[in-house]
């Protein structure tokens, strides 16, 4: 049982817990607000410079110099001033190109910011250390490539895919060498990524993608199909049928999608003949792509997937048919079974479909 002196006690250490908890509160609160109206008053700062230098025009003989009054000289010895300053460049720079995104560079240069992205980058924090990847590659310090290749494989994913975008910064297509060197796989994000870097640059030779066909990677063999149907490599048909017969599933999906693209008289001979042994993602996928590539020679296969019991499998083949012609018509108007249900609605619908 608690007796009176106790309970005091208890009470008076829940009140001084809670006063002092109230107290750290109240200055966590102060130190933050004042940070924060402390950037804003730097971003100010920042932004003006910025402008200032995007807008700069190099005068005959003279060097890049843009003049820094002297509160903002004062601001940079300060490290917290400098990475804002570093992060609103990089910001910046990403949404620009030319003479502007040049300038922002030059200006990194001339504060020495690069020498502080310079020692995040030799710090053993994964995160530290792929934000000062993503800083010197995008405001593009020379030099730095050759250190990427060695992280482009880093057992961190986000210091690698830092590493791998960044070369592709540096180096465009040729860059994409580091493929025939990775052990990790790439994911489905960082793909996205990489073909949208490489969409902001002028196509290129492809150089060894015949190799990445058949790494050991089977990620880099998924990358690599998406790379040949975004960039139409013809030439690498035969490679391409060769990875419909490839033991991982997501590689012959790609494959599927691929041959959708790039395709020859004999593309849906090879997508009708893996067919029947595919799970129903990948036999709707094989329909869609006979949507586009589908001949007369496709109608009795096509046919066939009527009998279907899965209806969206029976809508692609009728989509399918209909794309063909009239002969791939006929043969859906005729069906023993085009007045019944399911099937009558869902020729309905494709019929409308095509009227819009």
């Amino acid at each position: 049982m608690i007796t009176p002196a106790q309970l005091l006690y208890v009470t008076i250490f829940l009140s001084a817990f809670m006063l002092v908890l109230l107290v750290y509160t109240c200055f966590l609160l102060f130190f933050k607000n004042r940070t924060e109206k402390e950037k804003k008053r730097w971003l100010a700062k920042t932004d003006v410079l910025i402008t200032k230098t995007i807008f700069y025009e190099d005068e005959p003989g003279k060097e890049f110099f843009i003049p820094i009054n002297t509160r903002i000289t004062a601001l940079l010895k300060r490290p917290g001033f400098r990475q804002t300053l570093i992060d609103e460049l990089v910001v910046t720079s990403k949404n620009l190109a030319g003479v502007s995104a040049e300038n922002l560079s030059r200006l990194y240069k001339q504060l020495n910011l690069h020498k502080d992205s310079q020692k995040s980058f030799q710090k053993k924090k994964w995160h530290k250390k792929a934000k000062a990847i993503q800083e010197l590659a995008t405001m593009h310090i020379e030099g730095f490539p050759d250190v990427l290749f060695e992280l482009s494989n880093h057992k961190n994913e986000y210091i690698r895919m830092e590493a791998q975008t960044s070369i592709v910064k540096f180096q465009g297509f040729e860059g994409l060498s580091f493929l025939n060197e990775i052990t990790y796989p790439i994911s489905e994000w960082h793909q996205i990524n990489l073909l949208k870097e490489l969409s902001n640059i002028p196509a290129g030779d492809f150089l060894g993608i015949e190799n990445w066909l058949k790494s050991k990677n089977d990620t880099v063999i998924i990358f690599a199909l998406k790379l040949s149907a975004s960039y139409h490599q013809f030439q690498l048909y035969d490679n391409i049928v060769e990875c419909l017969s490839h033991t991982n599933p997501k590689v012959r999906f790609q494959a599927i999608k691929c041959l959708r693209e790039i395709y020859e008289d004999t593309t849906a001979f090879h997508l009708m003949k893996i067919y029947n042994t595919e799970s129903k993602k990948h036999q709707l996928e094989i329909l869609s792509a006979l949507q586009e590539i589908a001949s007369p020679e496709s109608i009795s296969f096509l046919e066939r997937q009527l009998y279907s019991e899965d209806n969206q499998i029976k809508v692609a083949a009728i989509r399918a048919l209909f794309n063909i012609g009239e002969e791939g018509s006929a043969v859906v108007d005729q069906h023993p079974k085009a007045s019944q249900f399911p099937l009558d609605e869902i020729i309905k619908q494709i019929k409308m479909e095509s009227k819009r």
